[in-house]
């Protein structure tokens, strides 16, 4: 088609002439500066205005074709690139021209452009007019409107990838994308200053090409991106993302860079690391779905091989595990069930610095310290499925085994330490309901729960530099006994036994802990609890201001309807009676050993005999007398048991008691006889040499009778005393006395049988025989003395008992 030259002026010209008096108007309107014409001089005044005349036609031929073009249908490529190269050549613009039909038609141009192949230079042509109407003062809301930037980045990103083109079409895409740049340089720093507003309305545009599914098309819009922030300069970052883009397009810039590292091309990689980079020199850079960005990671960190790649991507995840470690650990554990290679070297990563360390291990602790409701759902979940503590703690096996950061590991030992414990607790006693249910024993198989359990407590031990400890567990065989649902208390036990050598800090951090958990009585956590607990029971510098609440928690421990707690109870017991300043507190715990000795279970009774001798031996000498008379009565049944050492057990614990009592007798006896001696009364001292206990009290109670009242009033007083062998000391001593009122003290007879009568309720049989056989001796007013058995008959049976078992008793003492 030949190419049309307007016939006349256009109204678009005719407003432009209207502007601009033509010159002959000034002359006439101005005849005094009328001069003869002069010749031409490059400085002179008449030489520039002759330029301007020419200069206004060349605006007034290019406005016209403009105009001319903007009202046609035209498709011949010579009078678009004309209509395009018009544009380029204006100096300004009318106030009043279609600026928005101006910008329409040049996004028409560009969009008429097949994105198959690149054979000319009309987008290049396009891009350069736009360029020439930001020069212009353009409004930048028309120039940075989504469709024509949509349309500018379409027909350049969906062009075939650089290397597979022509050598002439590559040259010719080079120079168009780098007119590409150059225009949007021109929009975003019209004023040399960039604008943030046109920066932002760019980038949203740019934003869902980084995503498309073409790595040629990812790359270029990426590209485009890491040149527009490099353009910024670092000053201007801050005020971009925290200003202008919310978190979710700040993640959106992050996840474009993460995902661009995944192409093969090293060129992809370098300008997705370089972007990446910069956006992570941002300060304050405000982020949303962080869960997204953790497992793009996981994604694609295998593919990536270049080693400033994979510092990048390292740095990415230490950003969002420091602000956003809770959801960062819940979402890599979800990536990997197993903890892959690839997470496996993501948990490296978050590790390597301390500060995201502290956090990460905190939310690990966290994770393995959920309540049990949450984490036993497994038959809710498809067989196999793993729990989210398993993945914790394989997510901590991997860190344990890195020695960077053991500094970390040291600090947060205990809750570490505690938690990992209870984990293996759960998992063992889930492997073992699992087993029961589907007749399987594949507790110590390689791969199980339970043993990988295991072996990440041993990697703490190892990590927090505690190697003698788990030799010693190693040598005791404690990692077998923790992973068997039977002996898994005793294994608790070994492993308790190894850390008692651990620093006051750690120690005491762990035993308070371990009272909270005492406290709730949580089902899951309990026996181990009481495990670790009786065993820090050793050391001395434990509980101090805590030994009223250690007394009532043992007393709970004792009397437990589990067998394993009650026998753990007394072996804490046994550990505190060995300190000889927490005996004290302890006495008041007799009655409960006591009654263990009638368990059903021998290995209980063993423990309780062996916690009574320890008692007794750490009483003082009255205490432990007082005592002993009690206790012997509770072990005449266990003379009798069919197990011999038992038996042995038993007699010895008796022989020790009748030492305490004779040792009691003697001391008493020796300070009466000195009494006796001082006072020349010679009955008194034949009576303490025969040592005749009760007919010394029958002659003291006559010889003093005239204080009888003050006797029973000092004596009825006993009558409760919580110990046994002073109750019926206190019966027979009230019979002696009584026997020495006279006929007018029925009144105080009869408050003496009232009081006898609510014995015949007591526990205690021998108790109840005792009081009924006094009160049928005053209500008759017989005056014979009531029985005085009791010990003596018992300490009699006993030694016979002693004698005939004495081999037993030499053999079981041998070392």
């Amino acid at each position: 088609m030949a190419e049309e030259v307007p016939r006349g002026p256009s109204k678009l010209m005719r407003a432009w002439l209207e502007m601009k008096p033509p010159p002959w108007e000034s002359w006439e309107k101005f005849p005094q500066l009328k001069q003869e014409p002069q010749p031409f001089h490059a400085d002179s005044p008449a030489y520039c205005n002759a330029c301007f005349r020419r200069l206004d036609w060349e605006d007034k031929e290019a406005l016209d074709y403009i105009d001319a073009f903007l009202t046609s249908n035209e498709q011949d490529e010579a009078k678009k690139l004309k209509f395009l190269d018009s544009i380029s050549t204006l100096r300004s613009l009318p106030a009043f021209m279609d600026k928005v039909l101006l910008v329409e038609k040049i996004t028409e141009l560009i969009d008429h452009e097949s994105v198959d192949s690149l054979t000319g230079v009309m987008r290049q042509q396009a891009m350069l007019a736009i360029m020439k109407l930001s020069k212009m003062k353009l409004p930048l809301l028309v120039l940075t409107q989504p469709s024509l930037l949509t349309t500018c980045f379409s027909s350049i990103f969906s062009l075939p990838p650089a290397h597979t083109m022509e050598e002439v079409e590559a040259a010719l895409y080079n120079k168009t994308l780098k007119t590409m740049d150059e225009m949007l340089k021109a929009l975003m720093c019209e004023d040399k200053e960039p604008n943030l507003v046109v920066l932002q309305n760019i980038v949203k545009v740019l934003l869902p090409w980084t995503t498309s599914k073409e790595a040629h098309e990812r790359l270029r819009a990426v590209g485009r991106i890491r040149w527009l922030m490099e353009l910024m300069g670092s000053q201007r970052k801050f005020q971009i993302f925290g200003k202008y883009f919310d978190p979710s397009e700040g993640m959106d810039f992050l996840l474009t860079a993460i995902n661009g590292m995944r192409d093969s091309s090293v060129h992809d990689a370098v300008t997705a690391r370089n972007m990446l980079h910069t956006i992570l020199e941002v300060p304050g850079l405000s982020l949303w779905r962080v869960s997204e960005a953790v497992r793009s990671i996981h994604n694609h960190l295998d593919s990536i091989s270049e080693p400033l790649a994979r510092q990048e991507q390292r740095r990415a995840l230490l950003l969002l595990g420091y602000r956003f470690s809770e959801e960062v650990v819940r979402t890599l554990l979800g990536c990997s069930l197993s903890c892959d290679s690839v997470a496996a070297e993501m948990w490296k990563m978050l590790t390597s610095q301390p500060k995201t360390t502290r956090k990460i291990l905190g939310e690990l602790v966290s994770r393995l310290q959920e309540p049990a409701r949450r984490r036993h759902q497994l038959s809710e979940r498809p067989a196999g499925f793993p729990p989210l503590a398993l993945q914790a703690t394989r997510a901590l096996y991997v860190i344990l085994q890195e020695q960077a950061c053991r500094q970390e590991v040291k600090e947060l030992f205990p809750q570490l330490y505690v938690a990992l414990l209870f984990h293996v607790t759960h998992t063992v006693q889930h492997t073992a309901s699992q087993e029961r249910e589907h007749n399987q024993e594949d507790t110590a198989a390689p791969l199980s729960p339970v043993r990988f359990a295991v072996k990440a407590m041993e990697a703490l031990l190892l990590c927090a530099g505690y190697k003698e400890q788990v030799t010693f567990m190693m040598k005791q065989g404690g990692w077998d006994l923790l992973m068997s649902s039977d002996t898994h208390h005793k294994g608790v036990c070994l492993l308790a036994r190894a850390m008692v050598s651990l620093n006051f800090q750690e120690r005491n951090w762990i035993f308070y802990h371990l009272m909270a958990i005492l406290s709730d009585r949580d089902d899951r956590r309990y026996v181990p609890a009481v495990a670790l607990f009786i065993q820090l029971l050793q050391c001395p510098d434990l509980g101090y201001g805590l030994e009223d609440a250690i007394v009532e928690e043992m007393s709970r421990q004792l009397r437990d309807h589990q067998t394993v707690v009650r026998w753990l109870g007394l072996k804490g017991l046994l550990n505190l009676a060995r300190l000889p300043e927490k005996v004290g507190k302890l006495q008041r715990l007799l009655p409960d050993v006591l009654e263990r000795l009638q368990e059903v279970d021998r290995a209980l009774i063993r423990k309780a005999i062996a916690v009574l001798k320890h008692l007794l031996t750490g009483m003082d000498r009255q205490s432990a007398s007082c005592a002993a008379v009690q206790v012997a009565e509770q072990l005449l049944p266990l003379f009798d048991d069919v197990t011999s050492k038992l038996r042995v057990l038993s007699i010895t614990l008796f022989k020790d008691l009748l030492e305490l009592v004779r040792w009691t007798n003697r001391s008493v006896l020796g300070h009466l006889s000195s009494a006796a001696q001082f006072l020349r009364w010679h009955q008194l001292s034949g009576l303490i040499q025969h040592k005749e206990t009760w007919r010394i009290c029958d002659c003291l109670v006559r010889r003093y009778n005239g204080r009888a009242d003050d006797f029973l009033c000092q004596t009825m007083a006993f009558l409760q005393n919580p110990q046994t062998p002073v109750r019926e000391a206190a019966i027979r001593f009230l019979g002696l006395t009584a026997r020495q009122l006279d006929q007018g003290s029925q009144n105080k007879l009869n408050a003496i049988c009232k009081n006898l009568k609510g014995l015949q309720q007591d526990s205690k049989s021998s108790v109840r025989c005792l009081a009924s056989q006094t009160i049928f001796i005053l209500e008759a007013f017989k005056n014979q003395p009531p029985a005085c058995c009791g010990l003596w008959t018992l300490v009699h049976r006993i030694t016979t008992m002693c004698t005939e078992d004495s081999p037993l008793i030499e053999a079981a003492q041998l070392p």
